[in-house]
């Protein structure tokens, strides 16, 4: 009797107190200001953030990018940030010290949603240094599947000139390639599938799936840049130069692709880079 008498006790008191809730990831209330800072996650995780004015850099790490990073330019939508690439979707509020970051991204064609919780570290400052200018991308091999290009991608290389180019020293965060179809008057940005660490320091693009259609084609591709932390101060790096290429097609499906130089002839319309 007595037994059942402490159940029903306790019972009593379980149901009596509320159930504890987990801490919600996306805090209530507007976002305070966004200010140049640094932000990072507690614990040993590498994942963190940059603000620098209204660029947003983003760093995480998981099995599946190893070290990825997205930059995005961003403005105040209601009562959070909020910015994207072509790759991703970013929203983020500022409480204090604590920064949440909603990112919403694709992976094998489906979407996922990550959120991150970091704080900000106020021992790191704005460096006094120029920006950085990135370099161009060099190195480009395009690869081709029965007969047809389905792909291509640059090589950043190792050392140029005794340089780290795999971004650890000049900073590319991220890569853009922009294609002209023939007969279409403006370059359209496209998805770069992927970024493979050094020592391949890779991107790899495959806008060609279904092939291309006789005709001339161009590319143009660039280096992106962004704000990053180099020894314990934040920096920024500027988008690279573009490089533009040539795709002619013939009637067979054959393809001959051929660098340009400075100043090229777009279907009769001419474009600096």
């Amino acid at each position: 009797m007595k037994g059942l008498l402490f159940m029903g006790a306790l019972l009593v008191m379980i149901f009596s107190f509320p159930a504890c809730e987990l801490e919600p990831p996306w805090p209530a209330g507007p976002s305070e200001s966004a200010k140049t800072g640094a932000y990072f996650l507690t614990g040993k995780s590498k994942d963190h953030a940059v603000i620098y004015d209204d660029y947003l850099s983003l760093f995480w790490y998981n099995k599946n990018y190893n070290n990825r990073c997205d930059v995005v330019r961003f403005s105040l939508e209601g009562d959070s940030y909020s910015g994207s690439n072509i790759r991703c979707k970013i929203s983020f509020k500022l409480l204090g010290d604590n920064l949440t970051v909603k990112f919403t991204y694709t992976y094998i064609g489906i979407e996922k949603t990550k959120n991150i919780k970091l704080k900000r570290d106020p021992s790191v400052g704005v460096s006094k240094e120029e920006p950085i200018q990135n370099f161009s991308p060099y190195n480009v091999n395009l690869g081709y599947y029965n007969g047809s290009l389905s792909s291509f991608s640059w090589l950043d290389g190792r050392y140029l000139d005794g340089r780290y180019l795999d971004g650890r020293y000049i900073k590319v965060l991220g890569a853009s390639c922009e294609v002209k179809y023939t007969g279409v008057e403006d370059f359209a940005v496209i998805m770069i599938v992927d970024f493979l660490e050094p020592p391949h320091t890779m991107y790899i693009i495959q806008p060609f799936a279904g092939g291309l259609t006789q005709g001339t084609h161009f590319l143009r591709l660039k280096h992106l840049g962004g704000p990053f932390i180099k020894e314990g101060e934040i920096r920024l790096s500027l988008d690279s130069e573009p490089v533009y290429y040539k795709l002619a097609v013939d009637s067979e499906g054959k393809i001959s692709a051929e660098e340009f130089s400075e100043q090229m002839n777009f279907g009769g319309q001419n474009e600096k880079q």
